[in-house]
């Protein structure tokens, strides 16, 4: 009976694991909880061991939440983990918004794992305002997070965190009042760095200023996209030329935006790729 009981144990704990792994497949690919049903009868569909019976597969939404916090107790869990381990502690900060164009702002650690840096999601957190008071003491709750239900107390010391990178803003590098300066009363060896990456960008954009044929070709790739955009019969027409002169499919028109990364090298492949139809 003992050994009855332990092999029935094991096939539930297997069919949970196989569970969990889809739940985390569908986590790291952003596929909405409803899917999971689907992809469970799929999966009896084509005999996956542990899904060719029914019995044990949960199948309520309530269950993939409960399962999508086990997830993620674990994960934090593990970054908790890290962040003890870390003598040193290095922080990303960028600003973001959410659908409902909420001011958020995501924050990444660096961290020294066995003498390997290491970069770790930490959060994307509301901030009531964007202040560098604000967006410092969001940066030391986070850090010195304590969570009851999971007995878990972070309580990272801000000595040693020893470097900030950001955006480049005054908030955030504000000799006097940023949040870099907020940093380094707390902590005297800490450094501000300015993205590469957005120091790329606004050089790329101050260099393309100055060169007057650069901003005629956007003006124009705007004035293509917004001729194509507000006419339904227009973009309708696109695509039956692209099909007729090509095999290949059309491909979206896209805006030039300063404020978002590589947006004119995509705006240009949509006019490279869509030429034939477009000088038609």
């Amino acid at each position: 009976m003992k050994g009855h009981c332990e092999k029935a144990n094991e096939t539930s704990n297997k069919k949970l694991c196989s569970q969990l792994r889809v739940v985390f497949h569908m986590a790291i690919n952003v596929i909405a909880c409803h899917q999971y049903v689907g992809l469970t009868d799929l999966l009896r569909a084509v005999k996956a061991p542990d899904f060719v019976s029914c019995e044990g597969i949960y199948r309520h939404s309530d269950s993939v939440d409960d399962m999508e916090k086990a997830l993620e107790d674990v994960v934090v869990k593990q970054l908790d983990e890290k962040l003890k381990g870390s003598d040193f502690i290095g922080i990303i900060i960028d600003e973001t918004v959410n659908i409902t164009v909420d001011k958020k702002r995501i924050i990444y650690v660096k961290l020294e794992i066995k003498g390997r840096v290491e970069t770790c999601f930490l959060g994307n957190y509301d901030v009531h305002s964007g202040t560098a008071r604000c967006i410092f003491d969001k940066v030391v709750e986070v850090l010195r997070e304590r969570n009851v239900e999971v007995l878990r107390e972070r309580n990272v010391e801000l000595s040693r965190v020893i470097g900030l990178g950001s955006d480049g803003a005054s908030v955030m590098m504000g000799k006097r009042a940023g949040v870099g300066a907020l940093l380094k009363k707390e902590s005297a060896f800490s450094i501000q760095v300015h993205c590469g990456a957005h120091r790329a960008a606004l050089a790329a954009l101050d260099a393309a200023k100055a060169v007057d044929q650069v901003g005629a070709y956007k003006r124009t790739i705007a004035s293509v996209y917004s001729f194509y955009k507000h006419s339904a019969s227009r973009t309708n027409r696109l695509h039956q030329l692209t099909a007729a002169l090509s095999d290949e499919d059309m491909m979206s028109l896209k805006q030039p935006c300063a404020v978002r990364w590589l947006s004119l090298h995509r705006a240009v492949e949509g006019i490279k790729r869509n030429w034939p139809a477009l000088v038609i």
